[in-house]
């Protein structure tokens, strides 16, 4: 039988990675079984975006399910049914409609019968830097991720890292975690078109760092500027490159807190802030680049350390065990804690690396993806087809 599933629509302006993961695993899947299997993708009536993005990640199709106007009677059953059953009327009818047998999301916390859930928790962050949260923020992550746990008939995580965290804190469902970690979604067409076009268009030098997560506090980019203070206090002017959504709702001051300080230490010209760009230009940009710099406090896995892996980059990481697990090829580790650290580090990586692409690398990183894009969609599938046997 067609294995059929449908995926949550994922991720938003404050949350890219949702996005990028999504469409590499749907393009992990199509490329590997193309046909064989149905790949839906799910979203409330109308969301924003939900049908481009739908077409771009090659979904068969988008199935959309209907929210009901608060406290009207259809919208007082749906609550009831979820308080009471743990049940999503709204979407069971329409996976029920479609055939659909497994449904693929964020932390499902609810059931759906003759429907498996594939419910991912990307991390614990909340327990390893709980000062990052406010306190209804903890007790809320806490209670969907224990729900989910309950009621997930298998629960998707990026790597043994996370899964040893989930084990921690549900010991009684540890059985239902799934390791599986991400594999980057690279097209061919960024080996194939020019850099200058895009370093002209984004007033960009041609050797620079590139830094391209968001700017959330735990990312670190205090701890990245910092380094570009002491190395040109030492006479080394790097040249540092950020990408990504400026803003962190748990802390909104941060971007302009950090930004300050460039002022103050009188680096300003040094750190260019270009915004979001879009995903195939953050791929060609880590192909320039000296090296791709992640200098994050925790990750649950850190998908732009893979990303530069799979275009045969480089890497400057902090030295957290998300990091140390993926093991890339040609990684520095550092203290994220530790500026002069970072600083000495990152101005080895510029004093001994041209820019541009490193052909050696770059060739054992190609040679290896389809390989790599072919077991990470051989294992997803079958932790799906698991999860329908036992669902």
């Amino acid at each position: 039988m067609k294995l059929k599933i449908a995926f949550h629509v994922l991720g938003d302006a404050g949350w890219i990675f949702g996005r990028v993961y999504l469409r590499g695993l749907l393009a992990a899947l199509r490329a590997r079984y193309g046909g064989e299997m149905g790949l839906y993708l799910l979203a409330p009536e109308g969301q924003n975006g939900a049908a481009d993005f739908s077409r771009a990640a090659g979904a068969d199709a988008l199935l959309e399910y209907r929210t009901h106007r608060p406290w009207t009677a259809p919208w007082a059953v749906d609550r009831a049914a979820q308080r009471l059953l743990a049940r999503d009327l709204g979407k069971e009818n329409v996976l029920r409609a479609q055939g659909i047998q497994a449904l693929f999301g964020l932390q499902l916390a609810f059931e759906a019968p003759k429907v498996a859930t594939l419910s991912l928790i990307p991390d614990f962050q909340h327990v390893h830097l709980p000062e990052m949260f406010s306190r209804a923020e903890i007790e809320f992550r806490e209670q969907i991720f224990r729900e989910t746990a309950r009621r997930a008939t298998r629960v998707i995580v990026f790597g043994e890292t996370v899964r040893k965290d989930f084990e921690a804190f549900a010991p009684r469902h540890a059985e239902k975690a799934r390791a599986l970690p991400p594999i980057s979604f690279v097209p061919e067409a960024i080996y194939e078109e020019p850099i200058a076009p895009l370093l002209e268009r984004l007033h960009l030098p041609e050797k620079f760092i590139y830094l391209p997560n968001q700017f959330w506090k735990h990312k670190n980019h205090a701890a990245a500027f910092q380094a570009v203070k002491i190395l040109r206090g030492r006479g080394v002017d790097v040249a540092l490159v950020c990408s990504g959504f400026p803003g962190d709702y748990r802390h909104p001051e941060y971007f302009g807190e950090v930004w300050q300080k460039l002022s103050e230490w009188d680096v300003r010209g040094q750190v260019i802030f270009i915004g979001q760009v879009a995903h195939e230009d953050v791929l060609r940009l880590m192909r320039q680049s000296v090296c791709v710099l992640n200098p994050s406090r925790f990750e649950g896995w850190g998908i732009t350390v893979d990303e530069a892996r799979s275009v045969g980059k480089q890497v400057v990481l902090s030295d957290i065990p998300a990091h140390r697990e993926q093991n890339p090829p040609r990684a520095t580790y550092f203290d994220p804690n530790n500026a002069e650290d970072l600083a000495q580090k990152l101005g080895a990586v510029w004093r001994e690396t041209p820019a541009g692409p490193d052909l050696a690398l770059e060739s054992e990183a190609r040679q290896a993806q389809p390989g790599r894009v072919r077991g990470y969609a051989e294992a997803f599938a079958a932790v799906a087809r698991e999860a329908v046997a036992n669902g």
